[in-house]
């Protein structure tokens, strides 16, 4: 009996021990588990809510898409949704002009998901160009915020001018940094380098950590050199796709900046100029013999094959502007930086003059065919159509003479002759003149929109007129 007793007296602690030892594993696991509910549930709210966000925004962008920035859907007003029912969850919009810049938007969307509420904010900008409809949307910034930022129709907007520090201090300093990145190209050392980075120069670790015997020791290990960079050839130019050269090329006289890389990337960029934009000005050319006698369709594919040479052209001609400035600031003497601008402009004007020659057969066309064209609208909806045509055209010329106009801006303090300086302002003028055209002939078709608009309202009178009479 006495065994027996004693025995249950040891059992009983060792139960309640495993009891609290079971309740505490339970209590453990329950508040994992519940931390991890917790994490799937904040992860999930968040992707789900930046896809709600998403596709406002693309719903957003496929109506200017759609339709041309000259109709976009806050032309005159911010454009405003309001709780918008989407996934199980609500969102607010608000896209208005982003101030004082052209062909740029301020797009606000605010999601509500499980009672949790987000911000997302996209600054784009509109990238209008002839005949292109590829790539038109380009997001200059994007970012959270707070919700309660989400501004009112005339209300402030933090965000906005978050927004416009950063690009800002965005621009203020590529300068410094492509110059430094340029400086730097030119050192031949890791210690030179670091120096110019204002970096520490790392100490030997030799001394306060003991060496491993089995190691080979530095001295007998061969050194390595620094990696040469070679110089950077044509067929290695983004905006060079093909490669080949032109059918008729033009060589601009190759002349040496002081460095042998800087001068062969320069003559590559003034060659490349010059292939595109030939190319890009006969495909043109292509199209409208085209457009004359097998229709608009084949006419469409040649003029994109051209407007894609028309980017690469001015692709390059920017990259090549930028090049020379960095190339100026080392030019090894007067002569150097004089050859260097005469240059740049001389390559700068040829690819403007092809641009201009392209412009040219617009306004000709446009001469040619605008006042027929009008003539001949019998209906106001055909005249609508027109109009809406030639908004469209009227809008992608403004665009093509800002860029001419920018373009130009770009090298007008460089040194070149009255023959490019002509060239150059030939090209802005045709330009210029190609924008009153479309203005012209689209004011025509809105006249003559409300002319036949006037007809067909007299013409139901006297029909409605006649049937009362014949009753």
């Amino acid at each position: 009996m006495l065994k027996m007793s004693a025995r249950k007296g040891f059992a009983i602690p060792l139960t309640i021990v495993a009891a609290i030892v079971v309740l505490g594993f339970v209590f453990s696991m329950t508040t994992l588990n519940q931390g991890l509910k917790t994490q799937v549930f904040q992860t999930n709210n968040q992707q789900l809510s930046f896809i709600m966000a998403y596709s406002a925004y693309s719903r957003l962008v496929a109506k200017i898409h759609t339709f041309s920035w000259a109709e976009r859907p806050f032309l005159n007003a911010p454009y405003v949704e309001n709780r918008v029912a989407l996934q199980g969850g609500y969102y607010d919009l608000l896209a208005e002009d982003t101030w004082g810049k052209n062909f740029q938007a301020d797009i606000y969307i605010r999601t509500e998901l499980a009672g949790i509420k987000k911000l997302y904010y996209w600054r784009i900008k509109f990238n209008d160009d002839i005949l292109d409809v590829s790539n038109r949307i380009i997001v200059e910034a994007f970012l959270n915020g707070d919700p309660n930022d989400f501004p009112t129709t005339g209300g402030p907007r933090p965000l906005a001018g978050r927004v416009n520090n950063v690009l800002a201090e965005r621009k203020q300093n590529q300068q410094p940094s492509d110059q430094l990145a340029h400086e730097i190209s030119k050192l031949k050392s890791e210690k030179e380098i670091l120096n110019k980075l204002a970096g520490k120069t790392p100490e030997d670790f030799t001394q306060s950590y003991p060496s491993d015997p089995n190691d080979e020791l530095p001295e007998d290990k061969p050194l390595v050199g620094f990696p040469i960079i070679p110089a950077i050839t044509t067929l290695e130019l983004p905006t060079n796709l093909a490669g080949s050269p032109s059918n008729n090329p033009q060589e601009f006289p190759q002349i040496n900046t002081g460095n042998s890389a800087s001068t062969e990337s320069l003559n590559n960029l003034s060659n490349l100029i010059l292939q595109t934009s030939n190319e890009m000005n006969e495909l043109n050319q292509t199209g409208w013999d085209q457009m004359r006698n097998e229709g608009r369709d084949p006419a469409d594919q040649t003029w994109q094959i051209s407007d894609e040479k028309k980017s690469q052209a001015y692709n390059a001609i920017d990259s090549m502007v930028s090049l020379s400035a960095g190339l100026l600031i080392d030019a090894p003497s007067d002569e150097a930086r004089k050859a260097i601008e005469e240059m740049v402009s001389q390559s700068v004007a040829a690819g403007l003059g092809n641009m201009g020659d392209v412009l040219q057969r617009h306004l000709e066309h446009l001469r040619e065919w605008g006042d027929g064209v009008i003539s001949g609208l019998s209906t106001s909806t055909e005249a609508e159509r027109v109009a809406a045509d030639w908004l469209d055209h009227y809008n992608n010329l403004k665009v093509e003479q800002d860029r001419v106009n920018a373009t130009a801006s770009s090298i007008s303090g460089y040194a070149k002759s009255d023959e490019i300086a002509g060239e150059i302002a030939n090209t802005q003028r045709i330009a210029r003149e190609a924008v009153e055209a479309a203005k012209k002939y689209l004011d025509m078709a809105r006249d003559k929109i409300q002319e036949l608009r006037a007809k067909e309202a007299e013409e139901r009178s006297r029909q409605r007129e006649a049937e009362e009479n014949a009753n």
